[in-house]
């Protein structure tokens, strides 16, 4: 699958991508511990296979499934959660949804396949944050990899990986160990098109294009 784009893409490092675009090839490279289904936008189970929260709804715990890979090989723990929540707690940038992580006191790995989260106060819009590319879990050997090589060549746990990335083109190949099933696609090309957007759609009906 080839498919052009408008936007130019920078990063896929969640802590720092801000394009819709970016969000978009995100959302097929990264998991997070929720995601929205198509029926109803209902919240659903994904690198997370079930969830509670207690009567005062400040305390979250989250029950991860088993033996999940990221691109790489390692296996995803409760300890990969507390480290992607914990750099977004860390930040100092100003960035969409700071307003709801900042209130996140603490993340604990209760053991390797449990995380609780603790909220400052009572937040409902705290678990669809969760859904958000945002919210992505990364892998928490992050600490030793340049961030910015990190953004451009990430490691997540989706269907697909990204085997190159330049000014101009992103390659993604079909990672065959998702948790969730292989892809049917076994690689997509995403091409920086910079055209004309108001004469691309004059000419065509529409300013988004798929070749295959």
């Amino acid at each position: 699958l080839r498919l052009p784009i408008t936007q130019q893409l920078h990063t896929f490092d969640p802590l720092y991508m801000n394009l819709l675009a970016e969000s978009f090839v995100s959302s097929h490279v990264f998991d997070g511990l929720v995601k929205r289904s198509g029926e109803r936008d209902k919240i659903v189970p994904c690198l997370a296979h079930a969830w509670e929260v207690d009567e005062s709804r400040t305390l979250w715990t989250f029950f991860l499934r088993k033996e999940v890979l990221f691109h790489h090989g390692k296996v995803l723990t409760a300890k990969d959660v507390v480290y992607s929540l914990g750099r977004l707690m860390r930040t100092s940038k100003r960035t969409l949804y700071s307003y709801i992580f900042k209130e996140i006191q603490r993340v604990t790995a209760l053991n390797p396949s449990t995380v609780q989260i603790t909220l400052k106060q009572p937040n409902e819009l705290f678990l669809p944050f969760l859904c958000t590319s945002r919210a992505a879990i990364v892998p928490r050997d992050l600490e030793g990899i340049d961030e910015q090589s990190f953004g451009r060549r990430p490691v997540g746990t989706g269907p697909f990986k990204v085997v190159d990335m330049t000014e101009d083109t992103c390659v993604l190949e079909v990672f065959p160990y998702y948790f969730q099933g292989r892809a049917h696609l076994d690689r997509v090309e995403i091409l920086y098109v910079p055209w004309d957007t108001e004469t691309s759609s004059s000419d065509t009906g529409s300013a988004f294009h798929v070749l295959q």
